[in-house]
């Protein structure tokens, strides 16, 4: 990867183009780390293809037998490359789901088997043309990681309203909605009694205040002492968000984080 060529030059060269090391190295390490690469493959494709629960895994890679591919998966997750993840609170442990952990894996299996002839024939900047509108979803969940260390160095340093023991992502029924719904990250502090819900969005517009109004009403099934809010934007605000700003509701831009521009 190259720091001083432009994201599209380093997609095109580094991973749409087919004589290249990374375009190779999933399939490399498939093949060098493991016995059946086929089926391995299998399951990573199923994942990248939006399966996250086991059985769903199973079905959509022909396994079949939970327990075998509860086997193939614990392997890729020695590996790296497949993490498990359970929403945070959840107690006893009962919402597994499992993600792709590894961001260069994440990439090529969602953008690069589709268009594996169209590669192999140089047509990387038409492929590149195609998969760019998808590039800023792709980016939700890696910003999502990137917020969260963000908020674990922020703890570290004592920078947040209250140190938690813990953060992740939420899933589950919203009895007053009587829907399934997501939290991006909570982060809380059970002794005292102090939770935040944080939102991370990855677009190229201005975050509306209704993604502060949404995220404080999803809050209410939470019984908590003290609840603090914290969005994170790409691209900033809208001025009717930044009115919102308090104490309890923190705005961050992607720039303050890393302080890059």
């Amino acid at each position: 990867m190259d720091g001083e060529k432009s994201l599209k030059y380093n997609i095109i060269h580094s991973l749409l183009t087919s004589d290249t090391m990374l375009f190779e190295e999933p399939g490399n390490m498939l093949k060098q780390e493991l016995r059946e690469p086929q089926m391995y493959n299998d399951i990573i494709t199923a994942i990248a293809g939006g399966a996250s629960q086991l059985n769903k895994i199973s079905d959509k890679s022909y396994i079949g037998d939970t327990s075998k591919t509860n086997k193939y998966l614990q392997s890729l997750i020695s590996l790296g490359i497949v993490k498990k993840e359970e929403s945070i609170l959840d107690k006893p442990k009962r919402k597994s789901i499992y993600r792709l952990n590894d961001g260069m894996f994440r990439f090529w299996y969602r953008f690069v088997p589709q268009n594996l002839s169209k590669i192999h024939l140089g047509l990387g900047e038409s492929v590149y043309e195609s998969i760019q509108p998808q590039i800023p979803a792709f980016m939700g969940e890696v910003f999502e990681d990137m917020c969260k260390q963000w908020l674990w160095k922020k703890n570290i340093e004592s920078g947040l309203p209250f140190n938690f023991q813990d953060c992740g992502r939420w899933w589950g029924a919203n009895p007053q909605r009587k829907e399934e719904q997501e939290i991006d990250i909570l982060a809380f502090d059970a002794k005292n009694k102090q939770v935040m819900f944080c939102e991370c969005k990855w677009t190229n517009e201005r975050i509306s205040e209704s993604i502060i109004d949404d995220l404080v009403d999803k809050s209410a099934m939470f019984n908590y002492d003290k609840k603090y809010y914290c969005i994170f934007s790409k691209s900033g605000f809208t001025s009717a968000a930044m009115k919102k700003a308090s104490e309890s509701i923190r705005l961050i831009e992607f720039n303050d984080m890393y302080e890059v521009f």
